[in-house]
Order: structure tokens, then C-alpha cells, then sequence
């Protein structure tokens, strides 16, 4: 992952703004206007799926955009939250540092993300208070079908779409967490962007600055706001973020065309996106093991994303899991931890470049064995380094 962000010289009108105003942080005029920026983004991207009553509030990280959203909606001990095992460990940690209790369900065997059907099958055998979905890998959720879950079963929905802001629609019931990391399309540095209801961004803002409410602590609250500094990014990057997402697509394109024909699998995305990252499925353990260390070999990296699974972290260990009628086991969850790869993502990728990724996986998924594929660091034929 190589973060895409604003030069220094695109900053430079937003920073002698700054200077001009002498307001730093706490909610300045930068950070507002930002707001309304990203508010825009996130209802344009799909406006028939939000309400009139609908805003927006950033805050300082993604992590602490999902843990305020979820202490707005009143999460703590008691509750009880549902969150798929696999995914980024943030999605589970923020409702286990509120007090609230976790539980792990399995994912969808082609979307990669726990849908609503797998949750109200969960539900069937526990009691849950909240569920939390993922946009996994920055593919966006069926906020229609997520909405629909939310009326049918009294239960409310806060999705984790870290990495999809751009692509993630807003929803009509629920509330809608994304991440400005800088690894993340829409980068800043570091940020969280809260949308939904406005009584709930409203309680975001209220506990974001320690819980103040006219000059007093009414709750023990975050110091979670964004910098002026972030937002003059963040503002930046909305200028050119159409330009960032047209050279990613053609990444992801470029890897389509050259992985076409081969057992690798890609996620199955439920709208036109280009994705945060690119995982790609594996026809097996070992040839995802043996491609993982091709590639390593030709000095081309590559991460597990979400992988282990939750429940193979120490800190889940304790958590209970709803699998599949009702058992302690998550299938999916498990198989894709060890069957997905990422590979080289981000816009700055030639054409050349994907090839000769996929050239190396080509071969290796090609030659079976170790031995057929030549020496170690020996290129495939036909390619240069």
C-alpha cells in the first residue's frame, strides 16, 4: 500500500487559511466545512438511500469514529455486539473498550462480509443488542437489505466501512463509520468520519469534546476531535479524489485482465466499486502459500489481511461464536483467512507492473511444484526485472 495524498503545495491555500483564522482545532472552520464536504460525498454516492435527516462529523481516527458512534447509540456493559470474524480487529475492540460484550459471527463465501441473513440466523440462538457489519476489504454492504434487518428485528445496525468512503451508500436506519487513514483511498493522515441520524452525530460531536454540555461533563467523554491541520487535507484530497479513484480502477482492471482464466477468485462486490485493497482468493492453502512466497522471492510484497481471524487474537479468545446453526464454528471465516493474499494495490502501479504480478502468480499457480518453477529469484520467461 502506497498512500495517495495531497502535495504540499496543494495545501498551501488551506493552510494560510488557518493562519488567517488562528483557529487550530475544536471543530473549526476547516473541519466544518470538511463535514459538509464528506456528507455530500457519502449522499451522492447513492442519495435515494438517505433520509432528509442525515449528517455528518468527522472526528480524530477511524477507530475512535466507530467507538463514538457506538457509545451515541448508548452501547455499553450490558450490551451485546455482533461483529463478523473476519475483519480488521478495530471492529471488535471498540465495543469490547466500551464494556460491551462480543460476539463472532461467520461471512458470506462470496461477498467476504457478514450479511443480514447470516445475522438473523444468528440471532436465533442469542440475544444481540447490535450488529456491526464490515465493508470488507472496502466493498460496500446492501444497506437496503441491512436497513430492512434493522425494521424487521428491532435490532440496530452500525456499519464499519473504514476503507469505502467514496463507494459506501448511506443508510435510512442506521449509522455509517469510515476511516481518512492515510492508507485508505480517501486519505488525510489520520481521521473518522461519523454519518447518520443527526441526533447521533450530534452525541459523536458532544462526546468527542470530553462530553461538555454547556461548560459542564455531563458523560465522561473522548478527546476525539480533528485537527484544522487534517481537514486542510482532507479538503485537498476532495479536489483530486475523482483523479485518485480513475488511476485505481485502472489498477484494478489491469488485474482483472491478467488473472482472468486462472483459479484465483475475487471478492464479489454488490455495486461498481474499486476496493480499499485487493485480496484475492486462492484455489488452495498451499497455493496460497506457495504464491505468497514466489512473490516474496521477486521482491513483490503481500499482506493477510484479516488474517488471523478474530477469534485466533488473544484478545477474542474469550468471545463467544454463532456459526452455522448455531455452532461455535466459522467455517468461511477460516478458509478465507488462509486462502486470501493481497497483492500490490495503489494508484501509483503501471501497467507493467501488474503484469509482472501476475505473471509470477500465473506461474506459480502453473507449475504445481517448486521444482518446475526454476531457481528461486529466477523470473518467469519472457519477463525483465
Amino acid at each position: 500500500m502506497v498512500p495517495d495524498m495531497p502535495a504540499a503545495a496543494d495545501l498551501l491555500p488551506w493552510l494560510h487559511r488557518i493562519d488567517a483564522a488562528r483557529h487550530y482545532t475544536n471543530r473549526g472552520p476547516l473541519a466544518q466545512e470538511l463535514e459538509a464536504c464528506l456528507g455530500c460525498l457519502v449522499r451522492n454516492t447513492d442519495p435515494a438511500t438517505v433520509d432528509a435527516d442525515f449528517d455528518a462529523t468527522v472526528v480524530g481516527n477511524g477507530t475512535t469514529a466507530l467507538e463514538l458512534a457506538l457509545a451515541a447509540q448508548g452501547v455499553g456493559p450490558g450490551w451485546t455486539v455482533a461483529v463478523p470474524a473476519l475483519t480488521f480487529p478495530a471492529t471488535g475492540l471498540a465495543p469490547l473498550r466500551l464494556g460491551a460484550d462480543v460476539v463472532l459471527l461467520d461471512v458470506d463465501p462470496t461477498t467476504w462480509a457478514l450479511t443480514p441473513d447470516l445475522a438473523r440466523a444468528a440471532l436465533a440462538h442469542r440475544s444481540i443488542d447490535m450488529v456491526v457489519p464490515v465493508a470488507a476489504f472496502g466493498s460496500p454492504v446492501d444497506v437496503a437489505a441491512w436497513d430492512a434487518f434493522a425494521q424487521d428485528t428491532g435490532v440496530p445496525v452500525t456499519v464499519d466501512a473504514a476503507a469505502a468512503l467514496g463507494a459506501q451508500p448511506g443508510s435510512r436506519k442506521g449509522v455509517i463509520v469510515f476511516s481518512l487513514h492515510a492508507t485508505k483511498p480517501f486519505g488525510v493522515g489520520e481521521g473518522g468520519l461519523v454519518v447518520g441520524p443527526s441526533a447521533v452525530t450530534a452525541e459523536v460531536r458532544r462526546l468527542a469534546n470530553f462530553g461538555f454540555e454547556d461548560g459542564r461533563v455531563a458523560t465522561a467523554g473522548w478527546n476525539g476531535k480533528l485537527s484544522e491541520y487534517h481537514a486542510a487535507v482532507g479538503l485537498a484530497q476532495a479536489i483530486r479524489f475523482e483523479d485518485v479513484r480513475a488511476r485505481r480502477a485502472r489498477v484494478h482492471a489491469g488485474y482483472r485482465t491478467g488473472l482472468a482464466g486462472t483459479a484465483i477468485r475475487f471478492q464479489r462486490h454488490l455495486r461498481p466499486l474499486i476496493p480499499a485493497v485487493l485480496p484475492v482468493r486462492f484455489p488452495s492453502v498451499h497455493a496460497a502459500d506457495e504464491a505468497e512466497a514466489a512473490l516474496d522471492r521477486f521482491g513483490i510484497e503481500t499482506r493477510r489481511w484479516y488474517a488471523p481471524a478474530l477469534h485466533h487474537h488473544p484478545a477474542f479468545e474469550h468471545c463467544p461464536r454463532v456459526g452455522v446453526a448455531g455452532r461455535e464454528v466459522l467455517p468461511t471465516s477460516e478458509s478465507l483467512a488462509r486462502h486470501l493474499v493481497g497483492l500490490p494495490f495503489h494508484s501509483f502501479l503501471t501497467p507493467a507492473d501488474v503484469e509482472r504480478v501476475c505473471a509470477v502468480v500465473r506461474a506459480g499457480l502453473a507449475a504445481g511444484t517448486t521444482e518446475q518453477r526454476g531457481p528461486a529469484g529466477t523470473l518467469p520467461q519472457g519477463m525483465v526485472a
